[in-house]
């Protein structure tokens, strides 16, 4: 009758093992790599506590080579949501600073326009300040100086003949 019960108990543990491996696999599966792991890690316990005295048909090392793969894949889908989030704050810093340079070629555009038209107008005196010429205080910002190098080519040709 002790052995009946002994053999029970064996059998019960090489079925929570089972469960247990069964666990970490659809854990695997919906990406949950915390979960499978520890699943891994109980069942490891499990035949590490028990076993020579069950006869586990492979299941012991299917549970120890799962456990590796696991731990290895957990490990680089850590690393790829660190890319992930890397490429997420330069696609963020890269749409700033498109946002930033729009503006600065409206304001540009803006001052150019006003220019032109004051010097179509032939209020020459006009188009200059407003290009920057003479007025100390309505200067072009430094970035939109003549040979900056952060203006269009037909904007810095345009702002450098109203700047003459």
């Amino acid at each position: 009758d002790n052995v009946d019960q002994y053999k029970l108990k064996l059998e019960q543990v090489r079925l929570e093992v089972k469960q247990d491996l069964n666990d970490a696999k659809i854990a695997r599966n919906r990406g949950d790599y915390a979960a499978a792991v520890a699943d891994l890690q109980l069942a490891k316990t499990k035949i590490e506590v028990n076993g020579f005295d069950i006869e586990w048909k492979g299941l012991d090392s299917e549970v120890l080579s799962l456990l590796d793969m696991v731990k290895a894949e957990r490990t680089a889908a850590e690393e790829q949501a660190i890319m992930d989030e890397r490429e997420e704050a330069f696609a963020q810093i890269r749409a700033i600073e498109s946002v930033e340079n729009e503006r600065k070629e409206q304001i540009v555009s803006n001052i150019l326009l006003n220019a032109m038209s004051a010097f179509d107008e032939g209020r020459y005196r006009d188009a200059e300040e407003r290009a920057g010429g003479r007025n100390p205080h309505r200067r072009l910002p430094r970035w939109t100086q003549p040979g900056s190098g952060q203006l269009p080519e037909r904007e810095e040709r345009a702002v450098h003949a109203l700047a003459r």
